[in-house]
């Protein structure tokens, strides 16, 4: 197992910040997917004004998000990112789409810089 250099800090293991990379990736994913499903049971309730749209996709929701923090916040740490990048990254899963868009792209990002 190697692991990977910058200079003036601990080292990770190459396979934490694999496993910790995964781990976000499925999540970025899952919280797009379910706030895709949030915007359409919203456009449901109050512009096609169904009486009863689902109330669970918002609770559902909020739940992988919660659980997508925990795993972006674990990758930060293990990659050393920046605050200022870190709460982006997190703010991405706020806004329909762009955490799949950020995810793709701080992915191609880390598995160069970590030759994963």
């Amino acid at each position: 197992m190697t692991t990977p250099e910058t200079p003036g800090s601990p080292t990770t293991p190459v396979e934490k910040i694999r496993t910790a990379l995964l781990g976000y990736r499925v999540m970025a994913w899952a919280t797009g997917v379910w706030l895709i499903a949030l915007c359409y049971e919203i456009l449901v309730r109050y512009v096609v004004k169904v009486d009863n749209p689902p109330t669970w996709i918002g609770v559902v929701h909020g739940w992988v998000y919660f659980v997508y923090l925990l795993f972006t916040a674990n990758l930060a740490v293990k990659v050393r990112w920046p605050i200022g990048k870190t709460i982006g990254v997190l703010l991405a899963g706020t806004i329909p789409l762009l955490g799949i868009i950020v995810e793709h792209f701080q992915t191609t990002e880390i598995k160069q810089r970590f030759n994963l």
